[in-house]
């Protein structure tokens, strides 16, 4: 049987996240004309440049402009650097399958180019045929903390994941959307595990720290009864990432 997915879960049994642990961490709010949405939606994003920020293709379809957060933990940061951008690119073969989605990878230029410091650095990217098998991985977000609208946890959550192979991933979601492109994780030793905001980052983490995945959906009835996280494989993007930004150092 196949899971129905949704955008959002929550972190459950996730930690509260250390200032500057996550450095690379971005929170988008996105706003859209109101006959779109009425309200601003928050997504995730990893800051993988001084210049552009990777998030999920569904972030940013639509939008008009996004409010993007760095270097805290706070949702609502009273100090932050915070900038405005309307500049996207969304990638020309994204598309959704009855609410799940492929190729769901999009980025976001900042207008000017950062500088880095110990709370806003850039995130290098998995560029490896390395599929990560039986790895741990990280997860982080704000997430939704409940199934009400717009709760968000007010601190950032991480949670420790497991990857698992396409094969085991498949036989929860279907075939037409767990492709080459794709990795999954699931919460460790039965634990609830669930991914963070929807465009938010997988890491690999380590001495160096490797961004492997980008939220993408996961099942609506959440990584505590065992459904994976489903995430687009940053490794089988990288060139048309390196192709949008003119190479990551521009």
């Amino acid at each position: 049987a196949t899971a129905t997915s949704t955008r959002h879960i929550r972190i459950t049994n996730g930690q509260q996240a250390s200032s500057g642990q996550f450095p690379y961490q971005a929170r988008l709010s996105m706003t859209f004309k109101p006959e779109v949405a009425p309200h601003p939606y928050s997504c995730g994003g990893s800051l993988i440049s001084d210049r552009w920020i990777l998030t999920a293709a569904h972030c940013l379809e639509d939008a008009e402009s996004a409010l993007v957060h760095l270097g805290s933990i706070e949702f609502n940061c009273s100090r932050c650097l915070i900038c405005l951008s309307s500049e996207f690119v969304v990638h020309e073969n994204y598309q959704t399958i009855d609410g799940k989605s492929r190729n769901d990878v999009g980025l976001v230029k900042l207008p000017y180019v950062l500088e880095f410091n110990y709370y806003v650095q850039a995130i290098a990217l998995a560029r490896t045929d390395e599929n990560f098998l039986n790895q741990d991985v990280v997860v982080s977000g704000w997430g939704k903390t409940t199934d009400g609208p717009l709760e968000y946890s007010p601190f950032l959550q991480y949670v420790r994941l497991n990857v698992i192979s396409n094969e085991l991933c498949v036989k929860t979601y279907f075939e037409e959307v767990i492709i080459h492109s794709t990795i999954c994780a699931i919460g460790k030793d039965g634990r609830s595990g669930c991914q963070g905001d929807s465009g938010g980052p997988l890491v690999a983490s380590g001495e160096n720290p490797l961004l492997v995945g980008v939220v993408n959906f996961g099942s609506k009835h959440g990584c505590a009864v065992g459904f994976p996280s489903v995430f687009a494989r940053v490794s089988e993007f990288v060139d048309w990432i390196e192709d949008k930004t003119g190479s990551l150092n521009k």
